[in-house]
């Protein structure tokens, strides 16, 4: 592997994938929100998706902090 590609490996192993994703999930709700002002989905819906992404976000800031202890 040339310097390049051990420059890029290096990179993306510094990459905190569990805050990385469970911020995209949290950068979504504001969509959810328009999502609903314009119909694409209903009020109900919506509420039943936001308590999902509290759970799994909750989930990811729990994996975080057990591979920030491991390292």
């Amino acid at each position: 592997m040339g310097d390049r590609g051990k420059a890029v490996e290096r990179s993306l192993s510094e990459i905190d994938v569990p805050k990385l994703i469970r911020d995209t999930l949290l950068e979504n709700r504001p969509v959810e929100i328009i999502a609903a002002d314009l119909k694409y989905i209903d009020e109900n819906n919506l509420k039943g998706i936001q308590p999902q992404i509290d759970v799994v976000a909750r989930m990811l800031n729990g994996l975080r902090a057990t591979l920030k202890k491991k390292a």
